[in-house]
């Protein structure tokens, strides 16, 4: 058969036949879970699927599937080698970053890190293009569209096997083509296919460096491209085959070659006629010669018109090449020798070693991607089923490791890149999450290696924690410089619910102190009598704060003039912004604004003179009120007693409600520091460290006070977090972690506080994790919250059966993912707790098989047992460094 070119345009691959005719090939690129130690519903749902997808394959279509391994990821480890030293700014986050990278750099020399990619292509063949160049290009658009019913086919096909598929662009299919002709070259740059591909330029012309060369005494090879390639045919079937046999030749040590499947299907009426051709033919011999082996011919002819005719199986004809490329002609003998064995494990399949040169030729332009090219040699006729078996249907995906945060194994012996913040530089949005599992799954060691890989990429945190999971990694990666606020009603620490945080008051604020009022006094039986109890707080706090900023003002007369240019300014900045939001909403854009535009809205722009005359004339502007707040300092904020002070003069001038302001401050009496029995928790100015890296929240010792205490812990945490988080620039990467979520929801007003931080946090570049035992547990509307908000879920080994029907149903989990979950075996040091890392791409979703492998320090920090907690607290209190502490101690514990 005569060579055709081809030249990529359109997202396809054209072979022109002449004038007016061309075959037309299509790629997808394909990402579908392992086969090694796959389930056996997964194998059989695999079968199934590929059987189905093969069966629509018309005569004049070649289906073309390429399965090619490696192990290089170079790239991307350097690429995280290069983030930590450049972010990373604690010396623990650095070890455990770069022992990563050198244990992973080691699994890749030693060449048992692997990396498998999948690549489908359909060819058309003989398309009609027309002749004048305007009817071929609209005859491509048409052709190219042709293609989408197999898209959305073959994309829900490989979306129930727990994988995803795309259509490979123009890019794409250079980068495909590229890489057969090419298999040692290393692109210079990320973006070499996209700048590098000539549109005008052949297939050939673009990937071919020089001829296929015969090399002389080696007639087994042919050398191009800095290295020597050969070829292994499949000259007969596997005596059986079943769904996953292909992973005994997929999942060999060998790296550095590939398998190209060439699928053409037959005739089925001409293939039953054939077949009662040769059964007649069969019978009529065995009457003249009767033997043994003459019967058992006629039978199996017999059993296949059966199959063809009640549509049982369909006749197919498969080629199957393995192409070998190395840097010497021996180690290609080695690797050929090696490979041959390998296809005699598949069931007593025989391949054969393609000695001619000018063959071995002829196969690496057929094997080529979306090839037009047939070689009539080696092709089997066999049934779909057995097709199905032969099929490499399977391959990871390396997008993920383009600058990835973190980094974790997958089943197939690869790595999967996690990255909290996705996007263009400058414009990247949080990926918020949620964790879940049993207890002993592995959750706490992930939350701690993921926190500690991810923190170079972190400018501020915040970690809500219940039994102090995180203390010992944040007394070792700020090495004691993050402090822990533990709330305890008995302890020396304080809330002040009526701080703003450094922002305006705002709307919500208000809200947030009604509310936290109404909890201190309790709730009422009738719901008139707890409305009427809201608005009284609600016009009492109002006349609180105005009151309190007259006195701040008295106080401070010289910051007026400062409050009034400051309103001016965010004025002048939300109408040129069109921001329709509260002060506190814009406050932390409009100061970054500030300090980069200050000349866009100084005090000589004309809407600013403006608005300093109108503010001037008009010095009672309720927003000015509102401002000031954002000038005090922590010190200068109200407390709980003074606005408790505040209501007992209230109460001897107010003109309405008095009976109800009589009881509120009878009610509210109990939580002041100096006169009731609650301490000081809600009663003096907060605590809580801001300035360190991360904030540690502890909440353990709240797990026996009563419901009210609890409640009011929530909503004032909630809210302080809410405040310092909206108060920091959006451009600042931000994270929260709510650690034992189910706890939390105990709390009365919890599921609305992890409602708001979930739908709020997004807007303020923060990426929020929840870590839940069981998703089972959740209340509907929340799980809705929690999930369609989420972005990515890192899911645990489950004992209950209803915890996985769950998950399936949140995350819309294919039957193989929850199969193999049930298979997740203890984590172990060898290999790490094994996990599902689920992503939402947008559009469509993404389940990978993981495990977490750490390393022998963070097994030691992230250890919570009760007998670990203590002992590792006691001796790492006898180092000055608590890094050096945790690195002595696990060494010491190695050599036991």
């Amino acid at each position: 058969m005569k060579f055709n070119d081809g030249i990529i345009s359109n997202n396809l691959i054209i072979f022109r036949n002449g004038r007016a005719l061309a075959d037309v090939s299509c790629g997808f690129s394909i990402v579908s879970p392992a086969l090694q130690n796959a389930p056996l519903s997964f194998l059989a749902q695999l079968e199934a699927e590929e059987r189905v997808f093969l069966q629509n394959l018309a005569p004049t279509e070649r289906l073309q599937l390429r399965w090619w391994q490696d192990g290089d990821f170079s790239e991307p480890l350097k690429s995280y080698y290069e983030d930590t030293e450049r972010f990373a700014d604690s010396e623990w986050s650095r070890h455990q970053r770069n022992a990563k990278f050198v244990f992973n750099t080691e699994l890749q020399e030693d060449g048992r890190l692997r990396s498998e990619r999948v690549s489908l292509f359909l060819l058309k063949k003989n398309v009609e293009l027309g002749r004048a160049d305007k009817d071929q290009m609209a005859s491509l658009e048409t052709v190219g569209n042709s293609f989408q019913l197999h898209e959305r086919s073959l994309r829900d096909m490989v979306k129930r096997l727990g994988g995803e598929s795309a259509r490979l662009s123009n890019s794409e299919l250079f980068e495909e083509s590229y890489r057969h002709f090419n298999p040692l070259a290393k692109p210079p740059s990320s973006d070499f296919f996209e700048k590098s591909l000539r549109p005008e330029s052949s297939v050939l012309e673009n990937c071919l460096d020089g001829d296929l060369v015969s090399v002389s005494g080696q007639p087994h090879c042919f050398y191009n491209s800095g290295c020597f390639h050969g070829y292994l045919a499949l000259s007969a079937p596997p005596l059986n085959t079943f769904s996953g046999l292909i992973a005994q030749l997929t999942s060999l040590s060998e790296r550095k070659f590939a398998l190209v499947v060439n699928i053409e299907a037959l005739d089925v009426a001409k293939e039953i006629e054939k077949a009662e051709s040769s059964v007649t033919k069969l019978r009529r011999a065995a009457r003249s010669h009767p033997k043994a082996t003459m019967l058992q011919q006629i039978e199996k002819a017999e059993q296949r018109v059966r199959r063809l005719t009640s549509r049982e199986q369909f006749p197919m004809k498969v080629q199957v090449l393995i192409h070998v490329w190395a840097e010497s002609a021996e180690e290609l003998q080695h690797k050929l020798a090696s490979l041959r064995v390998g296809c005699q494990l598949m069931q007593g399949a025989k391949a054969y070693e393609v000695a001619l040169p000018t063959m071995n030729r002829n196969l690496h332009l057929a094997a080529m991607p979306g090839a037009s090219f047939r070689d009539d040699s080696f092709w089997l006729k066999v049934g779909d089923h057995n097709v199905a078996n032969l099929l490499p249907f399977v391959g990871d995906s390396a997008d993920s490791l383009k600058g990835a945060h973190a980094l974790y194994h997958g089943w197939q012996g690869n790595l999967v890149g996690v990255k909290i913040f996705k996007g263009e530089p400058g414009h990247e949005s949080p990926q918020l999450a949620t964790t879940t599992g049993k207890a002993g799954g592995g959750k706490s060691a992930f939350l701690v290696d993921a926190l500690t890989q991810t923190a170079p990429h972190i400018d501020f945190g915040v970690i809500i924690d219940e039994g102090n999971s995180h203390g010992a990694f944040l007394e070792v990666n700020s090495n004691r410089a993050s402090r822990t606020f533990t709330v305890d009603v008995n302890g020396g620490e304080s809330l002040n619910y009526l701080s703003t945080g450094g922002l305006p008051l705002s709307p919500f604020h208000l809200t947030d102190v009604v509310s936290i009022a109404r909890c201190m006094a309790g709730e009422r039986q009738d719901e008139d009598a707890n409305n009427r109890r809201h608005a009284v707080l609600g016009r009492v706090f109002h006349e609180f704060y105005r009151s309190w900023f007259e006195r701040w003002k008295a106080n401070h007369p010289k910051k007026m003039v400062e409050l009034i240019q400051a309103l001016a300014a965010i004025r002048c900045y939300q109408r040129l912004f069109k921001k329709d939001e509260a002060l506190a909403e814009s406050w932390s854009d409009f100061k970054e604004w500030q300090k980069s535009e200050p000349e866009e809205i100084g005090l000589d722009s004309e809407d600013s003179r403006i608005q300093l005359k109108k503010l001037s004339e008009n010095p009672d502007d309720p927003e000015l009120v509102f401002i000031a707040y954002a000038f005090m300092e922590r010190e200068e904020y109200p407390v709980h007693s003074d606005f408790h002070d505040f209501l007992e003069e209230y109460e001897k001038w107010a003109e309405r409600d008095r009976d109800e302001v009589t009881a509120l401050v009878t009610l509210l009496e109990p939580w002041r520091a100096d006169r009731g029995t609650r301490g000081r928790l809600f009663d003096g100015h907060s605590t809580i460290d801001f300035s360190a890296k991360y904030v540690h929240i502890e909440l353990g010792r709240m797990q026996d006070a009563d419901p009210t205490l609890k409640a009011l812990v929530s909503r004032v945490v909630s809210g302080t977090i809410r405040n310092e988080i909206m108060r920091r620039s959006r451009a600042e990467k931000k994270l929260l972690i709510i650690e034992e979520l189910g706890a939390f929801l105990t709390i009365k007003g919890g599921k609305e506080l992890v409602q708001d931080m979930y739908q709020r946090m997004r807007k303020h570049n923060t990426w929020v994790c929840s870590v839940i035992q069981q998703i089972s547990s959740l209340p509907l509307d929340l799980a809705r919250s929690v999930v369609g908000n989420c972005r990515q879920a890192y899911l645990f080994r489950q004992k209950e059966e209803r915890d996985l029907e769950a998950l399936q149903k949140a995350f819309d989990l294919p039957d193989s993912i929850v199969e193999l979950m049930k298979q997740f075996p203890e984590p172990s040091k060898e290999r790490g707790a094994p996990f599902i890392l689920w992503e939402d791409l947008g559009g469509k979703t993404r389940a990978t098989p993981c495990f977490n492998h750490v390393s022998p320090e963070m097994l030691y920090v992230a250890g919570t047992s009760g007998t670990h907690f203590e002992t590792r607290k006691q001796r790492l209190a006898t180092y000055e460094s608590a890094f050096k502490g945790v690195l002595e101690e696990t060494a010491k514990l190695m050599e036991e």
